[in-house]
């Protein structure tokens, strides 16, 4: 182990997913929304956009972005950057909050983080787009005496 290698005055290479700096005398875990994935590392560099970095990552790659989330660069954990309620999305890796769509028309979104809409309008309403209740008014509302809706 380091620890072991280090009290016995050894030295050694710098192993992926901690840095180095000049004079240190043990590896330091990159700190979470960083990354190093080869050996011998000064610095961590950013967590890139569509992933993101726990502590002590040497693999970037192996965390991309779960489904209702986003992921700048930097970003430390998963469900760091949910979407907002009245909003899903469907895709892994997404890297902004563009990425974040608005809820379908006749369905409805209630909750953040989601991957898809939470279920269709209640019967008798209506949601027009970017609904976050199946009865709300703000994006929808009451179908009129006569129609169906």
């Amino acid at each position: 182990s380091l620890d072991v290698q280090a009290s016995m005055g050894y030295g050694g290479m710098c192993p992926a997913g901690h840095y180095c700096p000049s004079g240190t005398d043990l590896p330091v875990p990159c700190p979470p929304g960083t990354f190093t994935s080869t050996t011998g590392q000064a610095i961590c560099s950013p967590c890139p956009a569509g992933f993101y970095c726990l502590l002590q990552t040497s693999n970037f790659s192996a965390s991309p972005c779960p489904l209702g989330y986003y992921c700048p660069r930097d970003t430390q954990f998963g469900e760091q950057y949910s979407c907002p309620s009245g909003t899903y999305q469907p895709a892994v890796g997404a890297t902004n909050s563009s990425s974040c769509l608005s809820c379908t028309p006749g369905k409805h979104c209630a909750t953040h983080g989601l991957a898809q809409p939470t279920g269709d309008c209640s019967p008798g309403w209506y949601c027009s787009g970017g609904s976050s209740r199946a009865n709300g008014t703000i994006h929808g509302g009451r179908c009129s005496p006569g129609t169906f809706c």
